[in-house]
Order: C-alpha cells, then structure tokens, then sequence
C-alpha cells in the first residue's frame, strides 16, 4: 500500500483539496481508534473513488495497487502520495557490510538484512565459521547474495584489507566487538588497547572510509552496536561499558557530521541477549538445575538486570529487527539516535 496524502472530498463532488497538518493527524487519530471501520474493504475504480467518498462508511478503497482511506463523516479521503514507500522494506539495491557477523547478533542481522534484499558481505576472523555463517543464511534465505571477508577487523591492517576487497557500500553495522569481566584494578594497559581496537577503532576506521562513498551518492545508514552497559555501567566490565559509552559519541557525532546527506548514523544498544556466548556462559547453570537456556537465561537476568521489564534475554533476532528497521528506507528521518532493544533494563525516560 502506498503512503497516503489526505484530502479533502467537498459534498458537491467538486476537486478535492489537501487538509492541513493538524486536520489529518486528527482523522488519523479517529481512525486509529475506530480501527475496527476498517475490516471492510470496498472494491471501486479510482475514477469513482471521490464520488463514492459521501456515501462510504470509513474503510479502505482499492483499485489495484493504489489505495484510498475514506471518512465520510469527516469529508475526507487519501490519494496515493508518491514520496514515501509503504513499510515493506526492501534493500535489494543495497550491499551491506556487517562486521564480526560469523555468529550472535551480527548474523542475525545479517540474515535479516539478506531478508530485505540486500547483497551483504559476513565477516569473521576464522574462514570456517564464515563459511558455516554463509551456509546458514543461504538455507533460510534461498537465493541470497552473500559474499565473505575472513579477517580481524580489531587491527588497522584488517580494516584496510577490507576495504580493499570491498571498496564501498551502502550499510554498515558495526557490529564487531569484544567483552568480558575483569576487575578494575587486575586490568592492564594491554587489555584496555584491546578493548579500545576491536569495539572502537574497527568502527571508526570503516566508517571513515566508507562514509565519503555514501555521502557522495545522497544514501547511507551506519549503525553501531553499543550496548545498555554503555549508560549502565558494569562495576566488573568498566572497560567494557567504557567502549560501549564511547561508541554513543562517536554514532552521535558522526550523526551530525553527514548532516544533511542523506546518510544517517545511529547506534544500537541490546541488553542481556541469548548469544552463543550468553549460552556458553550459561551452560553449568543449565546443567546444574537442568533448566532451558530460556529459563536460565531469565534467572541470569533477574539476578544480575532487576530493572528488566521483559524479564528475559532478548534473541538476537529481536535485536537484529531493530538494526535491519534502522538501515532501511523508511528509517530517513531517524539518525544520531541511541535505540535500545534492552528490555526495559536501562530505568530511564
């Protein structure tokens, strides 16, 4: 269904005319309640859709692909308005680069970005696991354009070679990085340069070369994978939540930056999330109580998150619906934004 622009239809049948702002979000909002005017749907020409508009109780119009919503008691009716798309979304023009994509969240949106239609390109640092990551994808979505980089974008060398290989594209997630606990006092310079490289500078080297290239063609989306523990700070990660903050600044600047462009840049903040690494850590608690990895997954969250509304780990997919809604066509006006898909664990308006 197209995106529709409200007009108004005058009883005598003359042309109709477009209604302000506040006059259709105000019959949107009555329809909205009213939704259950909607279930019938009336089969009439375009031609006789303004004449018919008096006569019809509020419902949907069809005529092939186009559509028309009508309230008689308003006077007013919808002609399709080309601007917009319909919230299908469809990336099938698009190459998406997604990092650290062999496994977990970044798999997930890679599959949901192949989905959508787009070519996208899986990394990792092991050429099996890429290749068992490809496989994956290809068996839930047949037919998809998949290519692989194997290689660890953590250092400056592995960034370059990437875009060696791929010289441009029009998505980016950012979604490569590392975690762990360690106290604040045991962590050396060594492991907080490392945390730095993987979870920082893989973004800001990749966004740097591939941003000029988007912003050169009028489209774009970058998004990178923060996390609640970037504003929820772990006492035993403080390295970790450290990155995750940075990485709100850098999305938020870069935002600015490409004002105006038609790129945009956001950042995504999962919460506890059932991960092959959640699973892993999970993996004596489940065998020690012999629960599910849902259940223990639950437990470990309302242990360690109270704040939790879900009250549960979110899937990857749920994560990655979020990242895949923020690099298509109808995200435009979303950008410089920090999405959380934490359920409800970061207690904040």
């Amino acid at each position: 269904m197209k995106a529709l622009q409200l007009m108004r239809v005058q009883a005598d049948g003359r042309t109709p005319t477009p209604v302000t702002k506040t006059e259709a979000q105000s019959l949107l909002f009555i329809l909205r309640c009213n939704i259950t005017a909607l279930n019938s749907l009336h089969e009439l020409p375009a031609k006789n859709a303004f004449a018919s508009a008096v006569s019809l109780s509020a419902g949907v119009v069809r005529d092939g692909s186009e559509a028309y919503v009508l309230d008689s008691l308003y006077g007013y009716c919808a002609q399709p308005s080309f601007g917009v798309s319909s919230m299908k979304i469809d990336l099938s023009d698009k190459t998406a680069i997604i990092t650290g994509s062999s496994a977990g969240i970044g798999l997930a949106s890679a599959k949901g970005l192949a989905e959508a239609g787009a070519r996208v390109v899986i990394n990792g640092r092991q050429a099996d696991a890429v290749d068992h990551a490809i496989a994956a994808i290809k068996a839930a979505v047949p037919g998809a354009e998949i290519r692989a980089f194997v290689g660890d974008l953590g250092t400056a060398e592995g960034c370059a070679a990437l875009v060696k290989a791929e010289p441009s594209c029009d998505i980016l997630v950012n979604n490569l990085g590392i975690f762990g606990p360690q106290d604040f006092f045991e962590t050396p310079d060594a492991e907080w340069q490392r945390f730095f490289d993987v979870n920082i500078m893989s973004g800001v080297r990749l966004s740097r070369a591939y941003l000029p290239g988007m912003e050169k063609h009028g489209w774009g989306r970058v998004v990178f994978l923060s996390s609640e523990s970037g504003l929820n700070i772990p006492a035993d990660m403080i390295h970790y939540g450290f990155t995750k903050t940075a990485v709100l600044s850098i999305a938020r600047g870069l935002a600015k930056r490409m004002a105006g462009t038609g790129v945009t840049v956001n950042s995504v903040l999962p919460g506890p999330t059932l991960s092959e690494g959640v699973a892993d850590m999970l993996q004596p608690a489940i065998e020690k109580t012999g629960k599910s990895l849902e259940e223990a997954a639950a437990d470990f969250v309302m242990a360690n998150r109270p704040s939790s509304i879900i009250r549960r780990a979110a899937t990857t997919e749920e994560v990655a619906n979020m990242i895949v809604y923020v690099c298509s066509k109808q995200a435009s006006a979303t950008t410089g934004a920090a999405l959380r898909v934490d359920g409800g664990v970061v207690d904040s308006l």
